[in-house]
């Protein structure tokens, strides 16, 4: 009787293609601690991938290294916490730690002075991350974009509740820094209908402007969208404003100044905005 007659079984291997291959064993390669802790992979490659799932890999992969950790990975540490969308109670104590300790090696350390800026701004201190984006800004050379991008974050954050808000010292017509007698006696002067909106307006105003607290507050939040976020007002020629626009190719003739008020929009693709004056 012949022998029953097997069939053997086939095996299909499916190929990747050489380029898919390649890529992934370059991610993995560039995601990697080497034995040197070279930083500048890492950064390279988040920073390519601009993704924030790409900067929490490298915030984890820095913290299985904590003990080892230099200052550049600190560094590079606190810039991966700048760019998370939310960050853990020991990601946050981590990070401040880092940017304290860079800090006091560097008072301009840019990516410790973005973090500083981060953590003001998640905890809604507009203000303070506005001025320690400007810092980080001025100290890349104007040319930090993560700087530029929380400075202007937090000039919107700023401007907002100033635009919602009434001109106080408008509505009273009195001067900025004028004394609270002054004001007092500016509002007893207006004649308003009772219960109409201009006199509510009033009262608002006088409330604001005879408390110290909230009245510095006012104060602060105006000035701030006055000068563009930039900490001074812009009445004219501006070297701050000079020196963004040479950077972003721009030619003023000579003797060419600023006016008081205007908006610029352009740089990379249209996507970079400057207002100043009464415009911001």
């Amino acid at each position: 009787m012949p022998a029953a007659r097997t069939k053997s079984a086939k095996v299909r291997v499916v190929k990747k293609p050489v380029a898919a291959v390649a890529a992934t064993a370059a991610r993995k390669r560039a995601l990697s601690v080497q034995a040197d802790y070279d930083p500048a992979s890492l950064l390279i490659k988040a920073t390519a991938l601009r993704t924030a799932s790409a900067w929490s890999e490298l915030l984890s992969l820095l913290e299985q290294h904590f003990p080892v950790l230099h200052l550049p990975l600190k560094a590079l540490y606190c810039r991966a916490f700048y760019h998370l969308a939310e960050a853990s109670p020991k990601q946050l104590a981590s990070a401040e730690g880092f940017a304290t300790e860079l800090l006091t090696n560097d008072p301009a350390h840019i990516d410790a002075l973005l973090c500083n800026g981060r953590i003001a701004s998640s905890k809604g201190e507009a203000h303070s991350a506005a001025d320690t984006a400007l810092e980080a800004f001025k100290a890349s050379g104007y040319k930090d974009g993560d700087a530029l991008a929380l400075l202007q974050e937090s000039q919107a954050k700023l401007r907002k509740p100033v635009q919602e808000e009434q001109d106080h010292y408008a509505t009273l017509c009195v001067t900025p820094g004028a004394p609270i007698e002054v004001v007092r006696a500016a509002h007893a002067a207006l004649q308003r209908p009772p219960g109409s909106s201009e006199a509510a307006a009033a009262d608002l105003a006088l409330e604001v402007l005879s408390d110290t607290d909230r009245r510095a507050a006012y104060d602060t939040a105006r000035s701030h969208r006055l000068s563009g976020g930039f900490g001074r007002e812009f009445s004219g020629g501006s070297e701050l404003l000079q020196r963004l626009g040479e950077l972003l190719g721009l030619k003023f003739r000579p003797g060419f100044v600023f006016p008081p008020n205007g908006r610029f929009q352009g740089g990379f693709g249209g996507g970079i905005e400057f207002t100043w004056g009464d415009q911001a």
